[in-house]
């Protein structure tokens, strides 16, 4: 709330500017506008007090500080809270995990694949976009975040958000479309969540299929895919940007990630924890990403066109091969 979802250490750009006041103060719990009990708007300031700004402490204070945790000293001494004390990302370095979109290098016959997590009371809608670029890694290059949308109309915004858009004049391969498996339980007159979402999806040859929910095996894979550079996140999704550092250990249940529920941000990791996760441990890869890797080679010695047309005649072949055998003789006209 005061320092504007940013470090004033690593990211000042971006922090809060020391002294100003702001009037547009949300809680990060929830995103209410900070106000009286009157609604009036309040305002909010970042001050800092740094260590060498005073001599009120004696000399052994910078050492004793340096003795603790490594998050919590950075913490005391610099200013700096990029880490948490107990953060399940505890490797989270933005400058190397987060990238500028203009750096992802994806292409329009790369595979991408959606990740969607739907909740209507309490929880926040939450979709993001997917690529494997040329070098073979995970890009998240979008996302969408809404609460309270009725799932017609948060599928209709995955849509216009993430499926239409255009990328050098075609639209992008999606391979795949991950959903919350929760959202295909039949409640009511059968007509499930997921039911709804893939009506609006149909138009577009799209439909969600239930995503893994191993919380265990998904946040570790996240955390290795981070660690080793194999999944980045580019700067078009400030909320999963927020999410992922801020995401604590479940002291209950080791290995998980503690569930706040209510708050968007648990939404959004979970989200993306549902696309990475399926994607890369099911079995069958879609037909379209095999294409894409082996077009890839291609690609990567700058042999675009030849590229394009390899492309196209793959494609015409597994349409062929889709189709199913006709029994029978043909009827003649």
């Amino acid at each position: 709330m005061f320092l504007r979802g940013a470090c004033p250490v690593h990211n000042p750009e971006q922090s809060a500017e020391a002294g100003k006041l702001y009037w547009d103060g949300c809680w990060p719990s929830d995103q209410y506008p900070l106000v009286d009990e009157h609604g009036n708007g309040l305002s909010v300031a970042f001050i800092p007090g740094r260590l060498s700004d005073h001599d009120l402490l004696d000399d052994k204070y910078v050492y004793r500080l340096r003795m603790m945790s490594g998050s919590l000293s950075k913490a005391m001494e610099q200013g700096c809270w990029c880490e948490l004390q107990g953060a399940y990302f505890a490797n989270w370095n933005a400058t190397k995990m987060v990238i500028p979109y203009g750096m992802v290098g994806a292409q329009w016959w790369d595979a991408h694949f959606l990740s969607l997590d739907y909740g209507f009371g309490k929880s926040s809608a939450s979709a993001h976009l997917h690529v494997r670029a040329q070098d073979g890694r995970i890009k998240t290059v979008g996302e969408f975040v809404a609460p309270h949308l009725p799932a017609y109309e948060f599928a209709g915004e995955v849509v216009r958000n993430l499926v239409a858009p255009q990328t050098q004049g075609q639209r992008r391969k999606i391979v795949a479309v991950y959903l919350d498996p929760a959202n295909f339980k039949h409640i009511g007159d059968g007509h499930t969540i997921a039911d709804q979402i893939n009506e609006v999806l149909e138009p577009y040859d799209l439909g969600a299929i239930p995503a893994s929910n191993d919380r265990n095996g998904g946040w570790q894979l996240m955390y290795q895919m981070l660690q080793t550079g194999q999944w980045q996140i580019a700067d078009t999704c400030p909320k999963l940007i927020e999410a992922i550092p801020s995401r604590m250990h479940d002291e209950k249940r080791p290995g998980d990630v503690l569930k706040v529920p209510g708050d968007p941000l648990d939404d959004v990791a979970d989200d993306v924890r549902y696309g990475i996760y399926t994607f890369i441990t099911t079995t069958q890869k879609p037909r379209e990403l095999g294409i894409a890797e082996n077009i890839r080679r291609l690609a990567q010695q700058g042999d675009l066109t030849s590229a394009s047309i390899r492309y196209q005649q793959m494609i015409a072949e597994t349409q062929v091969a889709a189709k199913p055998i006709r029994l029978g003789r043909y009827r003649r006209c």
